[in-house]
């Protein structure tokens, strides 16, 4: 099964988001959590990850609707999709 996650950050792109498309998940960008809370009402959305680098108005909100997984601003791609990997563990996605 596919995961769908939208990715908030300030800017795109962004080497985690491009690293956990490039792994199995669906990626859906956005760059507010406004923008974050009206595609996930779209899109069959697992999760919502939150870089480190940003400052995002109304997380607060979204967070009480959705399952959100919080970046350090120094994460990686193969550390965020380890913890989705623990976060998902039915998912098959194998690392490339």
């Amino acid at each position: 099964m596919r995961r769908t996650l939208v990715f908030i950050a300030p800017s795109f792109p962004h080497p985690v988001s491009e690293f956990l498309a490039e792994n199995g998940y669906a990626v859906v960008e956005a760059e507010s959590a406004e923008e974050a809370a009206r595609l996930s009402t779209i899109y069959d959305v697992d999760a919502v990850i939150v870089d480190g680098g940003g400052d995002y108005p109304g997380l607060a909100e979204l967070r009480q609707r959705r399952m959100t997984v919080n970046l350090t601003i120094h994460a990686t791609g193969p550390e965020v999709f380890f913890e989705l990997s623990h976060l998902f563990p039915s998912t098959s996605e194998r690392l490339q």
